[in-house]
């Protein structure tokens, strides 16, 4: 299957999603996140598919004025296409975190912007803006549903109770702009690699098209990946995603570790 026919069925697949009842009432999130163990900067190094470190990227945990806690971080390729993110998540009397607002920023190959994703969990909806390259410079907004369990951001907390033992299995849903404003389904599990070194803890997420197409096309779609070391605080140290949709896949690296620790065997660079 080349890369058009990929792209046609991806575009396809987003036409059969399932439909939520809307609620006309201001929204909020059912996610409750697992608190950071620390608030700290982390550094982090982007590698491409063949483990060439091609950019930097940080991740920064605050809190703000509020007694929120404020996640902030961006990865990418220099001067290419890269990634900037944040989050807001209010503490909850349980001890947890509830998300508030997520908004993440993506600039292509050629350094163009392609918009600010905005996911309000308050007012209950998500919106795109749009891209350099559109001439309409159109907003494009969603209704979320009510107890939404949109995830884009914070993955590292939404994981912690898999990596701990306490569930096997999470729900969550994913908000994309491209082609279209859509959400879309995903699970993630902890997937048990001999590749991965002693006491790392994977856990692998696939999205879901329904299950007619997953049988198509879960061979083609990317594997995605966010990786712990329980020993320290926080846990995460890494993990797979594309810096926009149908954009390059990337790998993020917290500093001081390696590739290898995760399963990643890196390939002679190529020569130029």
């Amino acid at each position: 299957m080349n890369r058009s026919s990929l792209v046609l069925l991806w575009c396809i697949s987003t036409a059969t999603l399932v439909c939520w009842p809307w609620s006309n009432a201001s929204g909020e999130s059912a996610l409750r996140l697992s608190l950071p163990e620390k608030y700290e900067t982390i550094n982090a190094n982007t590698y491409d598919e063949d483990g060439n470190a091609v950019g930097g990227a940080r991740l920064v945990i605050t809190s703000n004025e509020d007694g929120n806690t404020v996640l902030e971080g961006t990865a990418g390729i220099t001067h290419s296409a890269s990634m900037t993110y944040s989050m807001v998540l209010e503490p909850t009397k349980r001890s947890k975190l509830k998300p508030l607002l997520q908004k993440s920023h993506s600039v292509d190959l050629k350094g163009n912007s392609l918009g600010l994703l905005t996911i309000n969990h308050v007012e209950g909806f998500a919106s795109c803006s749009s891209s350099e390259s559109d001439p309409k410079k159109k907003m494009r907004t969603l209704k979320l549903p009510s107890n939404d369990l949109v995830s884009n951001i914070p993955l590292s907390l939404l994981f912690r109770p898999l990596v701990e033992g306490k569930e096997k299995e999470i729900s969550f849903q994913i908000f994309l702009c491209r082609p279209k404003p859509r959400l879309i389904h995903a699970k993630a599990k902890v997937v048990h690699s001999k590749k991965n070194a002693e006491g790392i803890v994977e856990v692998q997420y696939t999205i879901s098209l329904g299950n007619l197409l997953n049988r198509v096309a879960s061979p083609f779609l990317p594997k995605l990946s966010v990786w712990f070391d329980p020993k320290i605080p926080n846990m995460w140290i890494g993990h797979r995603i594309p810096l926009y949709t149908q954009g390059p896949t990337v790998t993020i690296l917290r500093s001081g570790n390696h590739l290898k620790e995760i399963g990643i065997k890196q390939k002679l660079e190529r020569a130029r």
